[in-house]
């Protein structure tokens, strides 16, 4: 994973795998939410909790910006396929 471990990508995407299905199976299984999740397993203070802390500040902006990126990207689609229904002189008729 470069400079800053010395655990391999493959190492690091097997464990994320394996927290994320953890994580899925809690949720799904147990009906707990994600933050009495981080509350069961992080310390007061501790390394789990640091890390939370970093999705907690840093996550949203970037799932705002997905939501906005992929949003803009649909009404493009919707838009050139509206356009090819009235180039082929119109659209789905109901009832015909």
């Amino acid at each position: 994973m470069g400079s800053r471990t010395a655990i391999s990508r493959e190492d690091a995407e097997e464990m994320l795998i394996r927290t994320m299905l953890g994580t899925c199976r809690l949720v799904l299984e147990k009906g707990m939410s994600l933050d009495g999740i981080i509350e069961r397993v992080a310390t007061k203070g501790g390394i789990t909790e640091e890390g939370a802390k970093v999705f907690y500040e840093d996550l949203p902006p970037v799932f705002n910006r997905m939501f906005d990126v992929t949003l803009e990207k649909r009404r493009l689609v919707d838009l050139k396929v509206q356009q090819g229904f009235e180039m082929k002189g119109g659209g789905l008729s109901v009832g015909n």
